[in-house]
């Protein structure tokens, strides 16, 4: 399903729909300035292939991440996401995965096309980098590298009105520095808290703007699944033209997007939890057969949002009440 938004919902949405399709997809659409990708194409400089993976003292440290880079001109670090941005629709993401073939794939189902490719050597890591664009709304630059373990993965989408500071972001690339040794703390760039005392689940993972809780702390490989309960938190940036109850529909729409077939779904009326905005959905549906239930909240305090999404396969109506109370726990910091 495609989802046209106005250019200030374009980052909360981005990273709603990355987070929710397996924690690896990235949805970007937004009408902005109708000037022709080929104009920018020839003007544009060739993609980056030399990486020395050297840190410097100008290097910065993105939160919650290994990586490191020399910031383009006006980009600052986030505090509630693993990126670079200079303004809320011109980011720069950096993501740890599994593979990154997806996101070259989507963008190609999205409308862009590869403009330029290469295969790259990142320290002692193979890699690839893609230059793409949309006609008349963005160019993208993809670059990952890894191994059979993870993909080290910065993305950065820009509008073509600012083709300039594309060429300088482009640059930059060249300049990342990867700690493949260090390791990350993700709650550098949480903004909630949350009260695992008195339930069953705990912290999992983290990968690119989610914090993954499960039973006992049990690793799911692939989610959402047919087995195992989960409760994904999400921290994003919040729209002033979106309310609690719109981001709890996209929620919803991106679980159908997953292949959850909706039988029924709940919203509850407008309401306040800890004096912030809030919207509380569920979701009965089936996956692959399987009878699911989803439960999802949404909290919205000035331009910072939390979602709360949790599924169960099994034991729905308790699981789904041990679901509800943790998330009735969350709060921002």
């Amino acid at each position: 399903m495609i989802l046209f938004l106005p250019a200030s919902r374009q980052v909360a949405t981005l990273r709603l729909n990355f987070c929710i399709f397996e924690h690896m997809k990235k949805l970007v659409f937004i009408f902005l300035f109708c000037w022709s990708i080929s104009t920018i194409a020839q003007q544009s400089s060739p993609i980056p292939t030399d990486f020395k993976n050297v840190k410097t003292k100008k290097h910065v440290h993105i939160p919650g991440t290994r990586f490191y880079m020399i910031p383009p001109t006006d980009f600052k670090t986030s505090k509630i996401s693993t990126s670079l941005s200079k303004r809320k629709d011109f980011t720069i993401d950096f993501m740890e995965l599994k593979t990154v073939t997806y996101i070259r794939n989507l963008y190609v189902r999205l409308g862009f096309k590869i403009q330029d490719s290469a295969v790259i050597k990142f320290d002692k890591y193979d890699g690839t980098i893609y230059e793409m664009g949309r006609p008349d709304l963005y160019k993208a630059l993809v670059l990952s590298y890894g191994d059979t373990s993870f993909a080290a993965t910065i993305v950065t989408i820009c509008p073509l009105k600012d083709s300039l500071a594309y060429e300088e972001v482009k640059n930059s690339f060249s300049h990342i520095y990867y700690d493949r040794a260090m390791t990350p703390d993700p709650f550098e760039v949480s903004n909630f808290k949350i009260d695992l005392t008195n339930s069953p689940y705990k912290f999992q993972s983290y990968t690119s703007g989610i914090f993954s809780y499960t039973k006992g702390g049990k690793t799911i490989e692939r989610w959402p699944n047919e087995t195992e309960p989960m409760l994904n938190v999400y921290v994003l940036n919040a729209d002033s033209g979106m309310t609690a109850r719109s981001y709890a529909q996209l929620g919803k729409n991106s679980l159908e997007q997953q292949g959850l077939r909706v039988i029924e779904a709940i919203f509850t009326p407008t309401t306040l939890i800890a004096g912030n905005p809030a919207c509380e959905l569920e979701v009965t549906g089936l996956q692959n057969l399987k009878k699911i239930k989803a439960y999802i909240l949404v909290m919205i305090k000035g331009n910072e949002m939390i979602m709360a999404l949790g599924m169960s396969p099994v034991d729905l109506d308790v699981t789904m009440k041990e679901i509800r109370d943790l998330c009735k726990t969350i709060n921002f910091k």
